[in-house]
């Protein structure tokens, strides 16, 4: 679940906003590791991964949807706490206005590949070692 304060642009104000708008959205995600060697994943393994991130607005019944992110790609775990992973994203997001002439909503399709770097911190682990 996301507040947020979606600022308008304008020239009325030092700080390049003319307005501030009150936004809620709920967003969920699942993503999915399929091991490619054995069928659990360990240390020093390969993996598939994919995953689905579905944002809503809340409070605005005209544009209830805001954007979907699709991903595939193909991970790498050094350990259980670090992982290193590349893929695909595809991205269809809403604008918030729409089409001045048509008056329709506008989708806006983005591609393009994502790096993600995962570190777990386990500070319960950490103080654990120490007594």
């Amino acid at each position: 679940l996301e507040q947020r304060w979606m600022g308008e642009p304008g020239h009325k104000s030092q700080s390049g906003m003319e307005s501030w708008e009150y936004a809620s959205r709920i967003r969920y995600q699942l993503e999915i590791q399929y091991p490619l060697q054995g069928k659990t994943l360990e240390d020093q393994e390969f993996y598939l991964t994919a995953l689905d991130e579905l944002f809503l607005n809340l409070g605005q019944d005209d544009n209830v949807y805001n954007q979907n992110r699709l991903l595939g790609g193909l991970g790498y775990q050094f350990t259980k706490d670090f992982q290193v992973e590349l893929g695909y994203l595809h991205q269809i997001s809403r604008h918030t206005d729409p089409d001045p002439v048509s008056q329709r909503p506008v989708y806006e399709i983005n591609r393009g590949f994502r790096l993600t770097l995962q570190y777990n911190l386990n500070f319960a682990k950490t103080q654990l070692e120490n007594k």
